[in-house]
């Protein structure tokens, strides 16, 4: 037991526990301030998303000014202590009242929970965690945001707001560990709802919602993430992935429920997640903007009879979206000089602006040629294939997609034939926020892992739409019970070609380190490059992989002043940079005059 679970297997499921209370108490305060307390599990499990959207908010603010250090986790701890305070007990009285009726769920989230915290150990895998993730933490965690960043690497240009989340966990116990704890703690919270929703289905006495069955659906892909080689790595792609989900069983649940009851904090949490996604990663924007505006639409038409009321509170969502949106705009603008980098829209005349051209690098690199379609498909398939679409994780939902768009009107013309009642509780409009997102993600970069967790809610609300008539209201055990098996045996099959992963780990895997050179270029700037490879892994800063002889500070020897492109040294490579690490070239030299004497 002391080597299959050390001390910092420990350490990991009580970073989860009090992170996980701390967030459930900021989405409890956000509650509390629209006037609408948890009044139930569900409603706890929102408030931790609602949490963490808002800690985004919060850290995005925070790190205009501020590095975000012990200080900003010590800021929301409290609010989170506050928000525990003031939601009140009923939901945490169901929660304890109802944990004998749901002793399955709960077994299979401790083993779960437990298998998760020794692959935890791991030490980070993905390659691009040494190539930006690492050093966009450390640059977060040291620095108030840096102006024109970008310049020293394009790829810390890049505004995701999950690195900020990644660097406030970089305090106290979890210093330097805050790999093993960030993507982790996200796939836990959704494997609990997923096993909740195995749990209620199988109380074949009682009525199952729509929600509970997206979520049950769900469950192989949540444990799949869990032994994916992301858990450890602080890629965005996995928080898209998991608040793809999120976002979309929030929906499903809004577009089914009846009850007016706290339908404003139901349309704000939407929004909020929606927002939240989008500062993660820009590719979850098609998802984020077709799923607000369809709940902005159906709540408009369901209070249709106050229009002055839902006015106003459509007013008041639109202005939080904006306001949630404005701080993470200024980080863009002082990372690169660009509102949305990598496009090259609204470009400001700052100093610092980013001039690698990383659109046209995509667009060389991972776009597809629609005509190919139909003048060489052979080609079309093989940029596929590419790009990640043979992977059996997504042929396998998809698959499983169209074997429930078949069978489902199948089933509902035999019940049509047989008189049966057929339900209409859930609407086909469930479906528009994926293909929005599948146009937006595919026209832009269609790389499979950018599409998130697309690919298996296709499979998941397909399902629901062809099984749901038969699943919801009470009775029903054989068939409940047989969803239940596969879906539980699909978690299983998923997690069964990764189970040599779990094997015992005294504590933490090492992060790598790699040999580095200091580099001194023409501006006199000092960088820090690696000896081989793209990846600077824990280099102290700054590092880059491809130094650019015209980079200068904006102030000499003040890193947090920022970086820039000296105009009067031609642009040029180092001789010690790698090359193949040079990613897109210069849309024009720059115009802008040097105004000071920094290096």
């Amino acid at each position: 037991m002391q080597l299959m679970f050390p001390a910092d297997s420990f350490l990991v499921l009580a970073a989860w526990f009090t992170v996980g209370l701390i967030l459930v108490g900021l989405g409890n305060l956000v509650r509390w301030l629209s006037h609408a307390t948890a009044k139930n599990v569900d409603d706890l499990f929102l408030s931790f998303w609602v949490g963490w959207a808002c800690l985004l908010f919060i850290l995005e603010c925070w790190h205009l000014v501020l590095p975000v250090d012990a200080r900003a986790f010590g800021f929301v701890a409290v609010l989170g202590v506050v928000g525990i305070a003031v939601g009140g007990r009923q939901a945490w009285k169901l929660l304890l009242y109802g944990a004998p009726r749901n002793a399955l769920a709960i077994i299979l989230l401790a083993v779960f929970a437990a298998c998760l915290s020794n692959l935890a150990l791991d030490y980070p895998r993905h390659g691009d965690t040494g190539a930006y993730f690492l050093a966009a933490v450390d640059w977060a965690h040291t620095y108030p945001v840096v102006p024109g960043l970008g310049n020293l690497s394009v790829l810390l240009g890049f505004n995701q707001s999950h690195f900020l989340y990644c660097a406030w966990l970089d305090v106290g116990p979890l210093t330097g560990h805050w790999p093993h704890i960030a993507n982790g703690m996200l796939i836990l919270v959704l494997a609990a709802q997923s096993l909740l929703g195995v749990s209620r289905l199988i109380l074949w006495h009682r009525s199952c919602a729509p929600k509970d069955l997206f979520f049950a659906l769900l469950l192989p892909a949540g444990v799949l993430a869990g032994f994916g080689i992301f858990l450890t790595s602080p890629s965005p792609d996995l928080p898209i992935f998991v608040l793809g989900i999120v976002l979309s069983g929030e929906f499903v649940a809004f577009m089914t429920t009846r009850s007016r009851d706290d339908n404003a904090f139901a349309l704000l949490s939407i929004a909020l997640l929606a927002v939240a996604g989008v500062t993660v990663k820009s590719s979850f924007g098609g998802l984020a903007a077709a799923t607000l505006f369809l709940s902005g639409l159906v709540w408009l038409w369901r209070n249709r009879l106050h229009w002055r009321r839902a006015f106003i509170t459509l007013s008041w969502v639109t202005v939080i979206v904006i306001i949630y949106a404005v701080p993470w705009i200024a980080h863009s603008v002082v990372l690169t000089g660009f509102p949305f980098y990598p496009s090259s829209y609204g470009a400001y005349p700052v100093e610092w602006l980013v001039q690698v051209d990383w659109s046209s690098w995509i667009g060389r690199n991972m776009s597809v040629h629609y005509k190919s379609i139909y003048q060489d498909t052979q080609y079309f398939l093989t940029r596929l294939d590419s790009l990640g679409w043979a992977d059996p994780y997504v042929i396998g939902p998809l698959v499983t997609a169209l074997t429930a768009m078949i069978l489902g009107p199948l089933a509902y013309v035999v019940r049509l034939v047989r008189r049966r009642q057929v339900s209409r509780q859930v609407s086909l409009l469930i479906l528009l926020p994926l293909v929005a997102s599948f146009i937006f993600v595919f026209a832009n970069a269609p790389m499979a892992r950018y599409f998130g967790a697309v690919f298996w809610l296709l499979a998941a609300e397909a399902t629901l739409l062809a099984l749901g008539w038969a699943v919801y209201k009470p009775g029903q055990r054989v068939l409940r019970a047989l969803l239940a098996t596969v879906i539980v045996s699909g978690a299983f099959a998923a997690a069964l070609p990764e189970h040599s992963r779990l094997q015992p780990r005294r504590g933490f895997g090492e992060i790598p380190r790699v040999p580095l050179k200091e580099v001194h270029l023409s501006t006199g700037l000092s960088v820090q490059v690696p000896a081989r490879g793209c990846s600077c892994w824990l280099a102290p800063l700054p590092c880059t992989p491809a130094p650019n002889q015209a980079l200068r500070l904006r102030r000499r020897g003040d890193l947090s002043s920022g970086f820039m492109i000296d105009a009067s040294i031609e642009w040029s490579r180092h001789p010690d940079g790698d090359p193949r690490c040079q990613m897109g070239k210069p849309r024009a030299k720059p115009d802008i005059q040097d105004p000071g004497d920094g290096s």
